[in-house]
């Protein structure tokens, strides 16, 4: 099912035997043992007044944001909403910094960037046209 490379470390060969006993692999599992980090989705919020921000700030015409059903990938939030790392200051002062296996969203975040936003997402109601002729007689 899986060509294991030569060189690759025991835990890949160990992962790999794991994945044998599922049909088909997963896009998660395959980006593990390519070493790609997936992306972290997070849920909308349950708080009324924080979800009615996350609706206005996401251009959907669909159907709006369903509470803790539905999901925001992080590539829609700003760095300064992410937290990326544990943060300890040492005795010296310094400040050690050790990253984060998933990603962490700061409190009252609100999505902000939509770089691959489809048309069909974000296409509003058609206006009526009106005519700006004007006919001389």
């Amino acid at each position: 099912m899986f060509a294991i490379k030569a060189g690759w470390r025991s835990e890949v060969a160990t992962i790999a035997s794991v994945a044998r006993d599922t049909p088909l692999p997963t896009t998660r599992f395959t980006n593990k043992l390519l070493g790609i980090r997936n992306k972290t989705l997070f849920k909308a919020p349950k708080d009324r007044k924080i979800l009615t921000q996350w609706v206005k700030a996401i251009p959907r015409s669909d159907r709006n944001l369903r509470s803790g059903i539905d999901c925001v990938c992080e590539k829609h939030f700003a760095e300064t909403s992410l937290i990326k790392y544990f943060e300890t200051k040492m005795a010296d002062g310094s400040i050690q910094k050790i990253e984060r296996g998933r990603i962490l969203l700061k409190e009252n975040s609100v999505p902000s960037l939509f770089p691959d936003l489809p048309h069909y997402l974000s296409s509003k109601t058609k206006k009526k046209k009106t005519s700006s002729l004007t006919f001389k007689y």
